[in-house]
């Protein structure tokens, strides 16, 4: 390994010389990879190894030390990526390129990527915890060393005051009753930047599914391109309950704004949490059936069942935050009990809509079971020593225990969805095929139009046939039908 001594001395020891080994041995790796023999790349690995000295597992490129120092462009990057700034030399072979492959496929913020990649300033530079709208995660400010500290009774500018004079909003909305919250407009507390966390303070309301990751009050830019990148930021994974209306099949189409904002809003709970355990059973039902002459049972299909468990934890990390977190966690309790309407003696059932990362992407749910640890051995509390009005005397960290039963968007069915997997719907919050629908090869429960009954009849039945007609599939079974944007064909003819 002696000859390995002196270039050690140097931030890379890859030369000109070893830039042909190294792709050499790339492309034989990728021969063996699209003809399936990885025999190939060994061979060649041998081969190459056995001519030169070089080493490719002993390769090795890092910025030299002066690439450490923060001027110039690099003075206003928060948090830079130094093993981008290797240089142009022969160790440019080992750029890093991170998104090259995703922005092949369309993806626009990989392109984005992989070009911050090239020039050296690196994803962070842009993509970081708490960059601005959906170029962050909400993550917050906690440590900024220009913050004041000097008061840890402040008040930020994104808290809340009632105002009784106000039409009512939320679950009272449409009601003679008034009083609604609104933005702050104490001096101190409108001059003071939120430092904490963006996604915990987002508040319970009534909102659009653009606007689910909404946690600033409304503000004069609303509904423009700056104001959603002011106002909305995201989760590392999509994590929210929402009342049913906002299905995902809401298409803005015609409808102007107000319209749009009316008729599409609805309950939207948030929460940055750490999820514990999330548990999906199925459970078939069977009944068994004991016939004269065997001793063995024969068994009936009588049914399906499926339930799921998810249990997460809530932590407030600033005093702003424990408002909206405990308005949602009541929020929550409440699509536990019956809503009662006006002059009914009925009970109305509370269901909801659940969003876990792509699995279940806004499936319609109810909760069989909801409980909260409010307290335990490692639970410190909000005591309010100050006495403030506006404060409550709460735990900082709450346990979150729920019971769901899934009752989804798909029929379950041998061969169909039963999880999400999708970003594209149609209007009737289907999932449309592609390659952005990891379960486009599973049934869909598609209704179909008029003109694929036709297409499918030339192809597979003949024209005078009563099965075609019927709309028996081939394998014999019978099409179960959903609703699309096409003529609903429930007898094709």
């Amino acid at each position: 390994m002696a000859f390995f001594v002196k270039s050690n001395e140097r931030s890379t020891n890859i030369t000109d010389s070893n830039i042909g080994q190294l792709i050499t041995g790339a492309a034989l790796n990728s021969v063996a990879s699209i003809a399936g023999v990885p025999q190939i790349a060994q061979i060649g690995a041998s081969i190459i190894g056995s001519t030169t000295k070089f080493s490719p597992y002993f390769a090795y490129a890092v910025p030299p030390l002066a690439s450490a120092n923060r001027n110039g462009v690099f003075a206003a990057i928060e948090t830079p990526d130094l093993r981008l700034r290797k240089g142009f030399g022969a160790q440019s072979i080992t750029m890093r390129i991170d998104g090259t492959s995703a922005a092949t496929r369309r993806s626009l913020k990989a392109g984005i990527i992989a070009g911050l990649n090239i020039s050296t300033l690196g994803t962070y530079s842009v993509f970081n915890l708490n960059g601005a709208g959906k170029s962050g995660y909400g993550w917050g400010d906690h440590g900024n060393v220009y913050a004041l500290r000097n008061d840890y009774t402040a008040q930020s500018h994104i808290a809340t005051r009632w105002n009784p004079n106000l039409p009512a909003t939320g679950p009272l909305a449409g009601t003679k009753k008034q009083g609604a919250w609104e933005k702050t407009l104490n001096p101190l507390s409108v001059i003071t930047p939120f430092r904490g966390d963006k996604v915990s303070v987002i508040d319970f309301g009534q909102r659009t599914k653009q606007n689910i990751y909404k946690w600033r009050p409304s503000t004069v830019l609303e509904d423009t391109a700056l104001g959603s990148l002011i106002n909305n930021t995201q989760d590392f994974i999509k994590f929210y309950f929402t009342g049913p209306k906002l299905h995902n099949g809401i298409q803005k189409g015609d409808m102007t704004t107000e319209e749009y904002n009316l008729m599409n809003s609805d309950d939207v709970i948030v929460f940055r949490a750490i999820i514990n355990s999330l548990s999906d059973t199925f459970t078939p039902g069977w009944s068994s059936q004991t016939m004269i002459g065997r001793a063995d049972p024969n068994y009936h299909y009588t049914g399906f069942t499926r339930d799921m468990n998810l249990d997460f934890t809530v932590y407030a990390t600033s005093r702003d935050e424990l408002k909206p977190i405990y308005r949602k966690l009541n929020a929550l309790a409440g699509y536990t009990a019956p809503e009662y309407v006006k002059n009914s003696i009925a009970m109305r059932a509370p269901w909801m809509r659940m969003t876990i990362g792509d699995l279940f992407v806004q499936q319609p749910v109810i909760l069989t079971s909801l409980g909260y640890t409010l307290h335990d051995s490692d639970t410190t509390w909000e005591i309010n020593f100050e006495d403030d009005p506006t404060m409550m005397q709460t735990p900082h960290k709450i346990g979150v225990s729920m019971g769901i039963t899934p009752i989804m968007d798909y029929l379950p069915q041998k061969g169909g969805k039963f999880y999400t997997l999708a970003k594209k719907f149609d209007a009737e919050a289907i999932p449309q095929p592609g390659n952005d629908n990891w379960l486009s090869d599973f049934d869909n429960q598609a209704t179909w139009t008029v003109q694929e009954v036709a297409a499918w009849r030339s192809k597979h039945m003949d024209k005078d046939s009563d099965i075609g007609k019927m709309g028996i599939g081939e394998d014999g079974k019978a099409k179960i039908l959903r609703p699309s944007r096409g003529t609903l064909i429930t007898n094709p003819k």
